[in-house]
């Protein structure tokens, strides 16, 4: 059987589900992660190898792994271990079996939202026009080549994190006072439109498998992760432009992107293209878009089932329920009760899984509520 690492340095809980899409897809999985980390809270993996807590000390543990050990496939599954792997590793073969992509050259585009830019301008790939700015303190960029309005990233970020929207200079120079010193902006044209969502995996730069979906729920805002999401079939035109992303950029593995179709000409802009798995393609199969099928395809060498797309609407059970909770959004709550259909995707498919969530839950908004209610009252006193 092919064996699979899947190696996670910070605790993300978008990991918890991927030990089931690759073990169903044909693969023994080995996790590497710390004891709080969520990769191990499944019972999909049969090795669990205990990280060490210093980031350098865990990518040296990595690397060593990847040296002595026999993997067919290893996964980073965060944005801050590809980053540093990217940082460290200079020797092509390492690389390439290491970090998802079998195109060195283009190592920019990993956890660089400048980096993307640039492949895609390399590549002719459609993506809005951007320039970058080192903040220092003093002097503002130049925005001949742009139109406003525009969109202000910190180049290695996540989550919705110093992300501003500003429709001229003044702005522009408000929003820069709150960017930290010394960090790397990409500045963007704000391409009106709405967001497409794509989950899509590769396999030596050809794509096996994807989902396309626009969003329902955001945890918090538009930048923000989503929590609720309506899938339907891929435009054909979208899937070629994707594959031929994948295809030039040389994509090994999972890749979250995420395209704006403009409202002025119809087309999509590619915005985002993380290189690592999240929990989406794990239920997606609901879609009729099976990450683990196509996985079997490249682990049996069979040719793939025909994989029919539909349209339906998903929900990230975890996530979902502590958006509804914070939000107080009791019709978002009710929905998890009395909507049959939603019961799905609550992981009855996984024990271990199903008793660390609520066990998360309870803690997060029962046992840590108790704890503040009574240190304000010990206060008070």
């Amino acid at each position: 059987m092919n064996t699979v690492l899947i190696a996670c340095l910070d605790n993300w809980n978008t990991l918890s589900e991927v030990p089931y899409i690759v073990n169903k897809g044909g693969f023994e999985v080995h996790v590497l992660c710390g004891e709080e980390s969520w990769l191990h809270k499944n019972k999909f993996f049969s090795k669990w190898i205990i990280a060490k807590d210093d980031p350098t000390a865990y990518v040296d543990q990595l690397i060593g792994l990847a040296k002595t050990e026999n993997y067919d496939w290893i996964i980073p599954g965060d944005e801050k271990l590809i980053k540093l792997l990217n940082e460290t590793i200079t020797d092509e073969e390492l690389f390439c079996k290491l970090l998802p992509l079998t195109k060195i050259e283009n190592r920019e585009l990993l956890s660089s939202k400048l980096g993307l830019s640039n492949v895609c301008m390399k590549y002719g790939v459609r993506t809005p026009a951007y320039i970058y700015y080192k903040v220092k303190g003093t002097g503002n960029p130049s925005f001949e080549a742009l139109k406003f309005p525009v969109i202000m990233k910190i180049d290695f970020s996540w989550g919705g994190v110093n992300i501003k929207i500003c429709h001229n200079i003044k702005e522009v120079e408000e929003a820069l006072i709150t960017m930290p010193e010394g960090e790397t902006l990409i500045i963007q044209e704000y391409i009106q439109g709405h967001e497409v969502p794509i989950e899509a995996l590769f396999w030596k730069g050809k794509l096996i498998a994807m989902g396309c979906s626009e969003i329902l729920e955001y945890d918090k805002d538009e930048f923000s992760y989503s929590t609720r999401r309506r899938y339907f079939p891929v435009d054909q035109t979208l899937k070629e432009e994707i594959a031929f992303f994948g295809e030039s950029a040389g994509i090994h593995g999972f890749v979250n992107m995420a395209y704006i179709k403009s409202s002025a000409d119809g087309l999509h802009y590619l915005i985002e293209a993380d290189t690592r798995p999240s929990s989406w393609a794990a239920y997606i199969e609901h879609a009729g878009n099976s990450f683990s099928k196509a996985l079997k395809y490249i682990t049996t060498s069979t040719e793939p089932e025909l994989q029919e797309s539909k349209t339906i609407e998903i929900a990230l059970f975890h996530k979902d329920i502590r958006r509804a909770l914070y939000k107080h959004d009791i019709k978002g709550l009710i929905r998890w009760i009395y909507n049959p259909a939603y019961w799905k995707y609550i992981p009855f498919y996984d024990r271990r899984l199903l008793k660390y969530t609520f066990k998360e839950i309870w803690s997060e908004f029962v046992i840590d509520k108790m704890h503040r209610i009574k240190s304000r009252r010990n206060n008070v006193r």
